[in-house]
């Protein structure tokens, strides 16, 4: 297990290359022998990610920062015998301590880490080994991925199975000379910053291979509902009784397209991009949004696919708003998803929108969707625009408020307060400015922007029952420190935040706010974890009834 150079030896002597196996293990790699980091130095440089302790053979305590580094070192070393089928692991995980001890009596915590310590094995936070993966270069196909327990504030179990990184294997396609001409291409004037931006917080460094994982495990799971209905589909297709041989799917709000970019990813990995292909079925993705960097982005990662479509929600030519019904033929779709839409849509517009979901999909037609802002949020998690809600009423009570501000400077370390220095006397100059006019527009496009109050899943289901079978799931994943100050710092979602007009003053107040203000009370509450927050998610699948 240690070292897997003598373990492909050994397979060597009976005729057998470690390449060619699909390598699946569990519970095992927390049992490996610790060694001394190699790399010391970059062991000493690590910024600890788990919350166990550990000792050695000999009693003595291993550093948390050597402990990972070995675990990076011992997963590297297996890299280059996993690159062909990859590798399946189920893996135990310690818990953080506080949570642990809010399930006291109700969860294996004590005993997980009391045997593990006293025989030298090394499990570790899921965040933390899914992190510490990632590092070694590994990926994990999000669309296989599993945990237990998903709905609580921790992880026990995971199961993985995980990649090296290489090209994302998707068939051949050329951008097409012409689309139909219902479609929309961009216009030149979109804020491509904007979607970059939201690329970028999807993707780490817009790697397409590495979707961040607050996103991954939730867009994993629409994806796997997908796959699986597709798959039903094409049986159904190849049936010699059937004279349809067409698949067309809809993604509603497809924003950078990160859903649909790993569904791609999913229908090749479980081949059924190629069956189709094989088969001779027409297969076709509509993609649908507003007009705007967002979709830009999307038409640049996936205009080349010349099964994909895409559309504006706007009328071009009078610029009203379209349902999706305006756009294309009654009961011409299979599936319609919507991925981290609906939290976005005035509940007041919802009933008209799930009615366009159901005129265009066919009888029996499916409609996925997930939110990351519905409510309720369980116990222990908080949906993902809390914080920027409370953010927002804390910024305003710093612009109205000259102490309020010093009450928050004074929780920041010492050696980093000179970057805010200047902050009191730009507030006091923009707080003589605002006037009554101005702050009510800034809040119209606030209420615009994020909703005041979350919209809550009953109301959502109650319209679905009217045209739809189906129900709702709920799972959380976890949203850092780090996360959550990038969300509130997208172009889009700065908006949020117009009351301020100067940029550079806007996201340095933000980033104070949010540091030493905002997320430190969101992490001491029930939601809070060793990295930040846990994010409450709200996943359904429906079928369209009659």
């Amino acid at each position: 297990m240690t070292d897997p150079t003598l373990f492909a030896q050994a397979l060597g002597e009976r005729g057998l290359a470690i390449l060619d196996g699909l390598h699946i293990r569990a519970f095992i790699d927390h049992n490996r022998r610790f060694t001394e980091p190699r790399d010391r130095a970059s062991a000493e440089k690590r910024l600890v990610l788990s919350t166990g302790a550990y000792a050695g053979e000999t009693g003595n305590a291993i550093p948390n920062r050597l402990l990972e580094e070995n675990l990076v070192e011992h997963l590297r070393r297996w890299a280059p015998f996993i690159c062909k089928h990859g590798l399946i692991v189920i893996e135990a995980h310690n818990v953080y301590p506080p949570i642990a001890a809010e399930y006291n009596g109700k969860s294996h915590a004590t005993a997980f880490d009391t045997y593990h310590g006293y025989s030298n094995q090394y499990p570790i936070d899921y965040e933390a080994f899914m992190s510490l993966a990632e590092e070694a270069g590994f990926r994990t196909v999000a669309h296989e991925q599993r945990v237990y327990p998903s709905r609580l504030p921790f992880v026990a179990i995971s199961l993985n199975r995980f990649k090296t990184p290489g090209p994302i294997a998707i068939a051949a396609a050329h951008p097409p000379a012409r689309r139909d001409g219902t479609s929309w291409r961009p216009g030149g004037s979109e804020d491509t910053l904007d979607g970059e931006a939201l690329h970028r917080f999807l993707y780490h460094d817009g790697d397409l291979t590495r979707p961040r994982r607050w996103c991954a495990s939730s867009t994993g799971m629409l994806v796997h509902g997908l796959l699986e209905d597709i798959e039903r589909r094409l049986d159904r297709c190849l049936n010699p009784s059937r004279t349809s041989r067409q698949l067309i799917l809809a993604d509603y709000g497809a924003g950078t397209g990160l859903a649909t970019l790993e569904l791609i990813k999913g229908l090749h990995e479980t081949g059924l991009m190629q069956r189709m292909q094989r088969n001779g079925i027409n297969f076709k993705l509509l993609l649908f949004d507003f007009p705007g960097g967002w979709f830009a982005k999307a038409f640049d990662l996936l205009n080349a696919f010349t099964f994909i479509d895409f559309h504006s929600l706007t009328d071009p030519g009078t610029g009203k708003i379209r349902l999706i019904s305006d756009i294309i033929a009654p009961e011409s779709v299979d599936i319609v998803y919507a991925s981290m839409v609906l939290h976005l849509v005035p509940p007041k517009a919802i009933p008209a929108l799930i009615d366009s979901f159901a005129d265009v999909l066919q009888p029996h037609g499916s409609f996925y969707w997930n939110s990351p802002d519905t409510a309720p949020a369980s116990a222990h998690s908080e949906v993902i625009h809390a914080p920027n809600r409370a953010l927002r009423r804390v910024l305003l009570d710093v612009i109205d408020t000259e102490l309020r501000m010093l009450q928050v400077l004074s929780k920041v370390p010492l050696d980093q307060r000179g970057a805010f220095a200047d902050l009191p006397q730009r507030l006091a100059d923009l707080r003589r400015s605002l006037t009554p006019e101005r702050r009510a527009v800034a809040k119209a496009r606030a209420d615009k922007q994020i909703l005041a109050v979350p919209t809550p899943v009953e109301y959502i289901e109650g319209l679905l029952n009217k045209r739809f079978d189906g129900g709702f799931a709920t799972m959380v994943s976890v949203l850092s420190e780090d996360d959550a100050l990038a969300l509130a710092l997208l172009p889009a979602n700065q908006r949020y935040f117009n009351e301020i007009e100067d940029a550079e003053l806007r996201c340095k107040l933000i980033t104070l706010l949010l540091r030493y203000e905002v997320l430190p009370r969101f992490r001491a509450g029930p939601a809070g974890n060793a990295v930040g927050l846990n994010l409450h998610w709200t996943y359904g699948e429906h079928v369209k009834n009659g």
